[in-house]
């Protein structure tokens, strides 16, 4: 009877502070918002474009264009979580007969941390560390238009590759709330941002194609200045 006496009284001692912490956490502000963007980015592409010179084809230019989605999520106006899908505008080039289409998945999943270091009224000013991963699609294909039973004859006509980068990304931003919106919302409205910073590529998986893996193959190397114009809907 002692020692059960004894375990309700430590049970005791530790709920309470828990459940301290526990009111704290939920009387802490919590807001978010989902937006949408666009982006201009430098991309080395370093080991690519010598790979590409070195066949005769001519060399991918910057800059590269983005779009996505992205969900922001802010706690007690100082540390930020976000999550973003970015996909990069196919480009493309030609070799004689062969054009080659380089272009990115939406499997681009981009995480990043940062914290509030300026706010005033309905600005935020904040810094950001992030990651992702990206898959990039690389065809080539002979232009010429060829009839259905050639096709049939000579089917290796074209290739097309698929390889990975890891993407690691330092960024600075700003949001402006432009308030609720009455007849909707209390709370909600519009919010348009800007975000600037630098993305840098520490590795690049093997290129692969659906049936089997290629060796040798350059790395995508996406190191460069982005700037970025978000818009979205929510709560600053």
């Amino acid at each position: 009877m002692n020692r059960f006496i004894a375990v309700l009284g430590i049970v005791f001692l530790f709920a309470l502070p828990a459940q301290s912490q526990l009111n704290m956490i939920e009387n802490i502000k919590k807001s978010s918002y989902v937006y949408l963007f666009g982006g201009v980015n430098q991309a080395s592409m370093t080991e690519l474009n010598k790979s590409l010179s070195s066949h005769g084809f001519p060399r991918f230019e910057n800059p590269f264009y983005s779009y996505g989605i992205g969900y922001h999520y802010k706690i007690g106006d100082i540390f930020i979580l976000r999550l973003a899908g970015r996909k990069y505008f196919p480009q493309k080039i030609k070799r004689g007969e062969y054009l080659l289409s380089m272009e990115s998945e939406w499997i681009y999943a981009e995480a990043q941390a940062g914290w509030v270091f300026f706010k005033k009224s309905r600005t935020d000013a904040y810094v950001m560390l992030g990651g992702g991963l990206n898959i990039f699609s690389l065809k080539i294909y002979e232009s010429q238009e060829t009839s259905f039973d050639s096709l049939l004859m000579f089917p290796k006509r074209g290739v097309e590759l698929s390889g990975k980068t890891i993407n690691l990304s330092f960024s600075a931003g700003v949001d402006y709330f432009f308030g609720p919106v009455s007849s909707l919302s209390d709370k909600s409205g519009i919010i348009l941002g800007l975000n600037t910073g630098y993305r840098f590529t520490p590795y690049g998986f093997s290129w692969e194609t659906p049936s089997f893996n290629v060796s040798g193959g350059p790395m995508i190397d996406l190191s460069g200045v982005f700037i970025e114009i978000t818009a979205g809907w929510g709560e600053l």
